[in-house]
Parts: structure tokens; C-alpha cells; sequence
């Protein structure tokens, strides 16, 4: 069942740098309550989220915490690793919100080494 939405505008903190939330080794976290809000007006416990460009994480560990099945797809593998790190944590813990003691094991990344290959076409257009 889908809740209300209380308007055409939403209110949101941004995600600083001192939040609890905040990761800190990718430049544009959304907020959780952001995408929760998201994920629940548009999707049914069951259903599947994607997200095209994961990041952080935050949409799909969100998505692991509302019961949804998550398919996401990310460039870096350094960041798909953290990504599935932060996912399995929601999983496991009830939340996408990594602890202190949980998120001692994820370093911050640097720049890429290298440019990422150009994606091919299928040849089905």
C-alpha cells in the first residue's frame, strides 16, 4: 500500500560531513530518508529497484531494508565493492547506516588509475 505524499515538496537535510550517515569516501551520498520516501511511493515489498549508477549504495542497501529485491549497476569497482559492503550491512543489521566499528574496514578511495574502456554495443542497433 502506498502512503500519501504530503505535498509536492519535500524537505530534506543535506548529508554533511559530521552526519552519522555520512560515509565520506563518495562525493554525492543522497540522504536514506530521501530515498526511502522514494522507494516506498513507487514500489511493493517484493518488487525490484534498480539503480543504474549505485554509488554508495544507499539506494540499494535502503531497498535490502524495505524487503525489495535491488539490481544496480556501477562503473568503479572500488566503489561496487563498498557499495555490496554497506548492502550486506543492511541486510544483516536492519540498516544501511554503517557504525563506526563497522565502517573502520572501508578506506576512502582515491581517483581512478585508469579510464574505464568504452562500453561496446551489443550490435543490436
Amino acid at each position: 500500500m502506498y502512503f500519501e505524499p504530503d505535498g509536492d515538496v519535500w524537505y530534506l537535510s543535506r548529508l554533511c560531513g559530521t552526519f552519522k550517515e555520512r560515509l565520506g569516501w563518495h562525493p554525492c551520498q543522497l540522504p536514506e530518508s530521501l530515498l526511502e520516501r522514494i522507494i516506498r511511493v513507487s514500489s511493493n515489498q517484493g518488487d525490484v529497484v534498480f539503480d543504474p549508477f549505485v554509488g554508495s549504495g544507499t539506494t540499494l542497501a535502503v531497498a535490502a531494508r524495505l524487503n525489495r529485491h535491488w539490481l544496480g549497476c556501477e562503473l568503479s569497482s572500488e566503489y561496487a565493492n563498498k557499495a555490496t559492503e554497506r548492502i550486506n550491512y543492511a541486510k544483516k543489521h536492519g540498516s544501511a547506516v554503517l557504525t563506526n566499528q563497522a565502517a573502520k574496514g572501508i578506506t576512502k578511495g582515491g581517483p581512478r588509475k585508469k579510464k574505464p574502456e568504452p562500453l561496446r554495443s551489443a550490435g543490436l542497433f
